[in-house]
């Protein structure tokens, strides 16, 4: 089957106006087709019951991000001994139901619990920082930072992905730049860019980063109480199933 026909298949299983389904929909429907590879898991009538997208970013040339979704963790095992290179390094993001599949089938060499924060008009606490300035980055979306006198960047937001509903936003701040509030002045303006673009903005945040946690409560982010389990590793062996 195409990838085309794949897709068409695996939307009935993503809630696409949900933050918790979001990522995942952008990655196994909307990516790039020509880096991103789909699993589909189906009865015997040939019904989608599972999938596990394995896509090519900008991130990391080498390390692929894989996102899936299933009814149960046998069938997350399946789809990740038939869908992963044993040798080969994963990004792996997954519903905190399936983590024991990832745990027990891959070799983890880090992981993290992800909140999903989202802005909403209604709650959104806006700064005002003359200090950041609006360009296009390589991929065409808006940047949003605030420059060192030398000229480098010191903070800047963006997205990582949009849909036609929602996009990820991203931030990073240098070090020595930390604990100025130039995380969160750089946010907000790209918050108020997807207002602007009619775009729900969400935020992911490591529940164990307390800084970028208070930089989505300072503006106003909400935490939509969807969690995702973030692992890296490979695969601990390759099995072929039935």
């Amino acid at each position: 089957m195409t990838l085309y026909t794949d897709r068409q298949a695996i939307a009935p299983l993503l809630r696409d106006h949900s933050p918790e389904d979001a990522l995942a929909a952008y990655y196994a429907l909307r990516h790039s087709e020509t880096r991103t590879k789909l699993l589909v898991h189906r009865d015997e009538r040939g019904h989608a019951l599972g999938f596990m997208a394995v896509c090519q970013t900008g991130f990391d040339l080498f390390q692929p991000l894989a996102v899936l979704r299933a009814p149960t963790t046998e069938m997350a095992a399946w789809l990740l001994r038939n869908g992963l290179a044993p040798t080969r390094s994963y990004h792996v993001i997954v519903p905190p139901a399936l983590a024991p599949a990832v745990e027990a089938e891959m070799n983890v060499t880090s992981s993290a619990t992800h909140w999903v924060f989202e802005a909403r008009r209604a709650n959104f606490k806006p700064v005002i920082n003359v200090l950041v300035t609006s360009s296009r980055g390589p991929d065409g979306g808006m940047r949003f930072a605030i420059r060192a006198a030398d000229g480098s960047v010191v903070a800047e937001s963006g997205t990582n992905w949009r849909t036609d509903e929602f996009a990820e936003v991203f931030v990073h701040v240098e070090l020595a730049a930390q604990g100025r509030g130039l995380g969160k002045s750089v946010v907000s303006a790209c918050t108020v860019h997807l207002f602007e673009s009619n775009l729900r903005p969400l935020y992911f945040v490591d529940q164990d980063n307390a800084e970028s946690v208070a930089v989505a409560e300072a503006l106003g982010y909400t935490d939509t109480g969807a969690r995702e389990r973030a692992y890296v590793g490979s695969l601990k062996r390759k099995m072929q199933d039935a």
